[in-house]
Parts: structure tokens; sequence; C-alpha cells
């Protein structure tokens, strides 16, 4: 996948699993959703790491430790995008 395609798929899961999870808080029973919680989530973090992995970290609170090689210094920055 390119860059791109990767943030829009990281996207789109990302805010399934919010909405699943906003669900869960007033079905905590639902099986079928807890099991596409559980499904969903591990594809979101897959989709995460592949994408740090080629690109760096996508969020720096909480996530990388300083020692991450350095990968938030490397470009391009946000705003040098296109």
């Amino acid at each position: 996948m390119t860059k791109d395609q990767l943030l829009t798929q990281i996207s789109a899961i990302s805010l399934i699993v919010h909405d699943i999870h906003l669900f869960l808080d007033t079905h905590p029973g639902d099986a079928k959703a807890l099991k596409d919680h559980k499904k969903l989530s591990e594809e979101l973090q897959k989709l995460v790491r592949e994408y740090e992995k080629k690109y760096g970290p996508l969020m720096n609170f909480g996530h990388q430790t300083v020692d991450a090689e350095g990968n938030w210094i490397q470009g391009p920055w946000p705003w040098q995008n296109k």
C-alpha cells in the first residue's frame, strides 16, 4: 500500500473501532461487537505498525521513546507534503 492508502485505511478502521467502542459502552455483553472490536483493533495495530515502519511515527506522545532512531526528525514534515 502507498502512504496515502495506509493513512486512509488507518483512519477508516480507527473510526469504526471507536464507534464499536462507544456501542460497547452501552452494550457490554454484545458478543458480535466484542469480536468485531477485537478483530478490527488487531487490524488497526497491524496497519499502524506497517505505516510506522515505512514512514515514521504517527503520534509522538506515549507511543515512541526518545531514542526511536530520530524518526521525528526525518522529513518531509507534514506541511512539506505535496
